[in-house]
């Protein structure tokens, strides 16, 4: 019998040897019908929730599942998993399930455990004790083995409705400013890969059901001697950043008319930016279809702060010391005691909007070819009026007008039936994700951003 290790061994090669089929012929392997089906799981880990967008490659084409919690606890068909975990009586819990018992007595909740991992020095919030012994990185990684328990089970539904065995593949999402970094990359690459251990392991448990402390402990050290032993190839096959993948839902949908374009993503811990030029040159046929639509990057930007700093502006007038108690309240709060109470923080944030301008005006410093560009506006932050209203202006002074705000349409091949546009915008980094990192246009690191190639010059 063969070993887990040599089993996860054989499991890099034959996902090595699927990037480079992707890599080499543009599309991903499809295996026989009656037999395996390839799927690839986007993850969007986010420091307040998380969503999931399964892509299953198949003979009639590609289609992109949104994934639902499987608990039945929670709002009906809401794809906004917590990233909470709490701690009731010894034993971890995640996800919806931590979220139901956050209210309890005796409970200890622990909100942005992506930003206490990775960026404790820019976390905001209440930063009460872990468990004893068990850190951050542990309850990081536990919550990404949860949040693939669930995918998995997403993937088996659909192969099942074929009569098929899931090959199932993931991508984790990470902020640029921490992929930028090598040795956060690596640290997000190897939880990932030890999250994948745990998932794979026999008999590993299901996290919906809460793990006791120390047993939770004991398989994070565990997968952690697996990933020292066995060094990753690359780590970007196991993590890309969340600007990379958020331009695929522009790029993919039907209705974004070619041109060019800034992306500001608001997220709980940090703000993304990127400015881009989508650009359509036509076909044989007619329809977009028809077209070969290309994306050139032109600068991007990654920073600290993000929504959680806004509440942690308001904890004063919320009649709470907890942040997260005024999470999707801001408005509310704002109206009531006035915006000179987050007007700092807000300037904080569109800094990477107008620094990830900067970086484009380097490449392309012409102010006619900036008229009239479009802006999307993604992540919860987004919903907050102030920070929606300010990021609406021009990016720098460089710039003559301010742009129009647009709303891209879903992607043609995710399944949205019953949801809204302004529902479905929360996965666009997760839709982004699930594409073999092969299909993603190449975006270049902020630290590269000297060198990036401009597919097609603007006009």
């Amino acid at each position: 019998m063969k070993r887990i290790s040599d089993l996860l061994q054989e499991l890099d090669q034959l996902s090595n040897s699927v990037a480079k089929t992707v890599k080499r012929t543009g599309t991903a392997p499809v295996a026989p019908k009656e037999s395996r089906r390839s799927l690839h799981l986007g993850l969007d880990y986010g420091t307040a929730t998380s969503k999931m967008v399964l892509r299953e490659y198949g003979p009639d084409g590609e289609r992109a599942h949104i994934v639902f919690p499987s608990s039945s606890r929670g709002r009906a068909r809401d794809f906004r998993i917590p990233s909470a975990v709490c701690l009731e009586g010894g034993r971890l819990w995640f996800g919806i399930e931590a979220a139901a018992r956050q209210s309890l007595r005796e409970v200890k909740t622990w909100a942005s455990i992506k930003m206490r991992m990775a960026s404790a020095q820019e976390f905001y919030g209440l930063a009460s004790p872990l468990a004893e012994g068990i850190s951050a990185d542990d309850l990081a990684t536990l919550t990404i083995a949860y949040l693939l328990q669930e995918g998995k089970r997403a993937a088996d539904h659909v192969a099942r409705h074929d009569r098929t065995t899931p090959d199932l593949t993931f991508t984790l999402g990470v902020p640029m400013s921490e992929l930028d970094q090598s040795h956060l990359r690596g640290h997000f690459a190897d939880i990932a890969r030890r999250a994948s251990h745990i998932v794979a392991r026999p008999g590993a448990p299901d996290l919906r059901l809460g793990i006791p402390v120390l047993e939770g402990w004991m398989l994070v050290s565990e997968a952690d001697d697996f990933v020292r032993r066995v060094p990753a190839t690359d780590a970007r096959r196991w993590v890309r950043s969340e600007v990379e993948a958020a331009l695929l839902w522009p790029y993919k949908s039907g209705d974004t008319e070619p041109g060019v374009y800034a992306a500001v993503d608001v997220g709980a811990g940090t703000t993304s930016a990127s400015f881009f030029q989508i650009a359509a040159h036509p076909g044989n046929g007619n329809g977009v279809e028809s077209e070969d639509r290309s994306v050139a990057s032109f600068g991007t930007s990654c920073l600290a702060p993000g929504a959680d700093a806004v509440d942690q502006a308001l904890v004063m007038f919320g009649n709470t010391n907890d942040p997260a108690a005024v999470r999707a309240k801001e408005n509310a709060v704002i109206a009531r005691v006035g915006e000179f109470a987050v007007a700092g923080v807000v300037s904080q944030i569109c800094q990477a909007y107008a620094l990830a301008f900067d970086r484009t005006w380097e490449k392309h410093p012409k102010p006619a070819a900036w008229d009239g560009y479009r802006l999307l506006l993604t992540g919860g932050g987004a919903e907050i009026d102030i920070v929606r209203r300010k990021l609406s202006l021009r990016a720098g002074p460089k710039l003559r007008h301010s742009p129009h705000v647009v709303d891209a349409a879903a992607p043609p091949d995710l399944e949205r039936e019953g949801f809204t546009s302004a529902d479905l915008k929360y996965l666009t980094v997760a839709y982004g994700l699930s594409h073999y990192d092969a299909r993603v246009p190449s975006i270049a690191m902020p630290g590269e951003s000297a060198s990036v190639v401009i597919e097609r010059p603007l006009a």
